[in-house]
């Protein structure tokens, strides 16, 4: 069986810039990497019966990380350079990040009213700036954490409607 691998730009990330009316926008001008670290929290036991311990996860702190090289023309950009430049912390610094895999579509409806969403993940998040600058004559470089709280929201993104609709249940 043939392998085929999947491309980052199939992971893709939008940060809710918005709320009245909701607004996603895709996390991709001036960023190279972005890395979501689950940081399991592991517990372990040994059973009377057994010569080697159980190890099982009993809780995640998920943070996603990236590096920006701010683009004032970029509206995810200047949103994360907005709540930095004016050092926003606590409630003031939270929004909402969506993940979603563009590897496979769900299509509903008929001609004309055909709709393609897509899996993704809505995670309730706190910004966190960690550094600004970088060397000279290079691009502004902002640090960015983003730290998640509480459950995820699983659903589905329409990235035509730009919409997030939970799944039920």
């Amino acid at each position: 069986m043939a392998t085929e691998k999947v491309m980052r730009s199939k992971m893709r990330h939008y940060i809710q810039t918005a709320t009245t009316p909701v607004t996603w926008k895709q996390l991709n001008k001036g960023i190279t990497s972005l890395t979501s670290s689950y940081n399991p929290e592991i517990e372990e036991e040994a059973y009377i019966g057994d010569d080697v311990k159980t190890k099982y996860v009993t809780k995640l702190a998920t943070e996603t990380a990236f590096d920006l090289l701010y683009d004032s023309a970029d509206a995810a950009n200047t949103y994360l350079f907005g709540v930095m430049w004016d050092r926003k912390i606590g409630t003031d610094a939270e929004t909402y990040l969506l993940s979603v895999d563009m590897t496979e579509a769900t299509t509903t409806g008929t001609e004309p009213d055909i709709v393609t969403t897509y899996a993704a993940v809505k995670d309730k998040v706190s910004i966190v700036y960690n550094s600004m600058g970088d060397e000279a004559v290079k691009p502004l470089k902002i640090s960015v954490s983003l730290v998640h709280q509480g459950d995820p929201v699983f659903g589905q993104y329409d990235p035509e409607a730009g919409t997030f609709d939970p799944d039920e249940g």
